[in-house]
């Protein structure tokens, strides 16, 4: 895999099947990724078996080529359940749709998608602006390690990304979000 591809993570990595280098069996489909959120570090991945159990793929157990993300694992490891993440969030289940907000109290826009560059495939945030911003800008690009904190509201059932008040974004359109892996690697 060219380690320079920006991915994109709802398109490129999402629901792609998981294939045993030893054996060539299909072991399941990614059903999300695994990160850190405030430094973008990725630990790996939740993977849906045949029957529907979630299993963890560490990321330094995969590979992500054309068709299908490959491992050397013959089987799938143990369930997520079993698993404690302390600071790993879900980026799908988490991540996505999560409102950015200064410290300041601004908010920003909320996290529309979620990409990974270079070697690391450190995440990074594409935040649709706030209604009133939108009629202004694009939307931006947030690296992961630009955060001061992550929260989850558990009683409005939502997450912030709390960033710096002079958060140093990249203000671009989606269409261009390729253009800019260079300048991250």
């Amino acid at each position: 895999m060219d380690h320079t591809k920006l991915l994109n993570l709802n398109k490129d990595v999402k629901g792609r099947a998981v294939i045993s280098r030893a054996n060539g069996l299909t072991l399941g489909q990614v059903v999300d990724l695994i990160v850190q959120p405030q430094n973008g570090q990725v630990y790996g991945l939740t993977v849906s078996d045949a029957e529907g159990q979630e299993h963890f793929l560490a990321w330094n157990e995969t590979e992500i080529s054309a068709e299908a993300v490959l491992t050397n694992n013959t089987d799938l490891p143990g369930s997520t359940s079993t698993l404690n993440w302390p600071e790993a969030v879900r980026v799908c289940n988490e991540v996505l749709g999560a409102k950015v907000v200064t410290e300041t109290g601004d908010l920003l826009g909320s996290v529309t998608d979620i990409h990974l560059f270079g070697h690391s495939y450190r995440a990074f945030y594409y935040v649709t602006p706030a209604a009133l911003r939108k009629l202004f800008r694009n939307g931006f690009l947030l690296p992961s390690d630009g955060m001061r904190a992550y929260t989850r509201e558990i009683e409005q059932n939502c997450c912030r990304l709390i960033v710096p008040a002079n958060v140093n974004s990249v203000s671009i359109s989606p269409s261009k979000i390729s253009s800019l892996a260079a300048l991250y690697e």
